[in-house]
């Protein structure tokens, strides 16, 4: 899938400027359209993530005496929902796990990045995401003609048992119990056993 944008704006929080100029210079080699902007504290990063101005976020394990695990929690149960990853100078399995439980898309090592690396990093974040979204976008197309339609509409397990049903079914037939099997709107069971097959 192509990007969707032009640009992409990251936004990385690190109380170390060297290393966001490390990571600066790598995007700068790149070949795509990147614009980082750097922010040193845990307080003010979330503030920032809160403005929904950015494309993804790379954030560090350690913001001094706060820690980046924290920030991505705060920053998800606040509604963000852009990728996030998480750079860390642990090559530590426990981190990373608590991580991605706290909403990161990624763990990186600081130590291993280069700009083959970050380049990766970056798009496939940024791919994942909009892949995601634009999966979210079509869903609501169908539920949305899903319920709608004046056709009625059904939707059953692999044992015929009906999971969702739309206003129009409920109109024309039921409205099933619970667990309700799909053969109760069949007059005819060979009608039944046709849709089976």
């Amino acid at each position: 899938m192509p990007f969707l944008k032009e640009k992409y704006k990251i936004l990385m929080v690190d109380d170390k400027e060297e290393d966001f100029l490390l990571v600066k210079n790598y995007i700068n080699d790149l070949p795509f359209q990147y614009e980082i902007e750097w922010i040193s504290d845990f307080e003010n990063g979330l503030e920032a993530i809160k403005t929904d101005v950015h494309d993804l976020y790379l954030i560090d394990h350690k913001l001094g005496p706060s820690n980046g695990i924290e920030l991505i929690r705060e920053a998800c149960e606040n509604g963000c929902k852009k990728p996030i990853i998480l750079l860390t100078g642990l090559d530590n399995r426990e981190v990373d796990i608590e991580a991605l439980k706290a909403g990161a898309t990624d763990y990186f090592l600081k130590s291993k990045l280069n700009v083959d690396d970050i380049e990766k990093l970056l798009r496939h974040s940024i791919q994942r995401y909009e892949y995601n979204l634009n999966y979210e976008r079509q869903l609501t197309v169908f539920r949305n003609y899903f319920n709608q339609s004046f056709a009625p509409l059904f939707i059953v397990d692999d044992t015929f048992k009906l999971i969702q049903i739309n206003d129009a079914f409920l109109k024309q037939y039921f409205e099933p119990k619970k667990d309700a099997c799909i053969k109760q709107i069949f007059k005819e069971e060979s009608d039944y056993l046709n849709l089976k097959e």
